[in-house]
């Protein structure tokens, strides 16, 4: 299949999940960035400046890994499922689109969804916390990271979609998974508070390394750096190959 082929399937995909979006754009923005966004405002009420610098990163961190992994694994967990219970597959199926474009569209909505979240979340905290000159110099490199992050998001929601029976297992497990990743990860509260077995399973996550990477970027001394960048690529790269892997329904 030609390359020219591949992105014009890809493109097709994109229109048809964005189109797809417009029925769910209230739980969307409501997930994705009111939640978020809600829960910043609420801390800027009840601490009024008096946020250590460190503590105001762990909130930033927090904020910003909850609102990725609810809208991430949520939505594209859920949005394949759907594809692929309600036989919507079967149609693009008939054009006919690859399995490859198909994962390219679908993850290039959901990714773009994301950067929405990052770029919003990210400043609302940073101003509201008084963060910002932290955040700003090195907001290219946040975005990156976050990216990344998503990506292995992206992988976590494709595992529960393509391996889903029924959509009630779908947004039942998506759910679960989207907070336990939130929970998990070292964000709102520093790494080292957690009990040891408990930081080793954190470990298995992207969110974790991209964690330690945003407190590094912005001046919370992390031990290891380089391991942690190490990690958040190889773990993004194992979700996404676990998770599309099951694209293997669409070819049958």
């Amino acid at each position: 299949m030609s390359l020219r082929k591949i992105i014009e399937d890809t493109w097709i995909i994109v229109v048809l999940n964005l189109l797809g979006l417009r029925t769910s754009i209230i739980p969307y923005i409501t997930i994705a960035l009111l939640l978020p966004l809600g829960f910043t405002y609420l801390v800027s009420l009840a601490f009024r400046g008096m946020l250590s610098v460190e503590a105001a990163v762990n909130m930033l961190v927090g904020v910003l890994i909850l609102s990725l992994s609810l809208s991430m694994i949520n939505g594209i967990g859920q949005s394949i499922a759907q594809d692929k219970l309600l036989k919507r597959l079967e149609l693009i199926a008939s054009y006919p689109i690859s399995p490859l474009s198909y994962v390219f569209g679908v993850s290039i909505v959901f990714l773009l969804s994301g950067m929405v979240s990052i770029i919003v979340v990210m400043l609302a905290g940073a101003f509201a916390w008084g963060i910002a000159y932290r955040v700003l110099p090195n907001f290219a490199q946040l975005l990156i990271v976050s990216l990344i992050a998503c990506i292995g998001l992206v992988g976590i929601g494709a595992i529960i979609g393509t391996r889903s029976t029924s959509l009630p297992q779908a947004y039942s497990y998506t759910s679960i998974v989207s907070f336990a990743v939130a929970l998990l990860t070292p964000a709102y509260y520093p790494p080292d508070i957690q009990p040891i077995p408990i930081r080793y399973l954190s470990y298995i996550l992207p969110t974790t390394h991209a964690a330690y990477i945003v407190r590094h970027l912005l001046g919370i001394g992390v031990y290891a750096i380089a391991l942690h960048y190490i990690l958040l690529v190889v773990t993004t790269i194992v979700y996404v190959l676990l998770g599309f892997i099951g694209i293997k329904w669409y070819e049958e």
